[in-house]
């Protein structure tokens, strides 16, 4: 999610909410994680991997999983 008027200046990660000029990610997406059926816990842990702290959780939609896959395929390219 990005904040009105937010000024974004690079990649923002998926399910993440970026705010301000320029925009920078302050935290996860919650409400958007647990419309698609995330239990609090994963989210936690979905939250972690964000930061690179862990690995992709289990328990994940498969939707949501689909999503972070093709997202991480396009920042692999992005770097090469």
């Amino acid at each position: 999610m990005i904040g009105m008027e937010s000024a974004v200046r690079r990649t923002v990660e998926p399910f993440t909410i970026a705010v301000g000029n320029p925009a920078r990610v302050t935290g996860v997406n919650r409400v958007g994680l647990s419309r698609r059926g995330c239990a609090d816990d994963v989210i936690d842990q979905f939250e972690s991997f964000l930061k690179g702290r862990a690995e992709l959780p289990t328990g994940l939609p498969v939707e949501v999983v689909e999503q972070i896959t093709a997202w991480t395929k396009v920042i692999s390219a992005e770097k090469e």
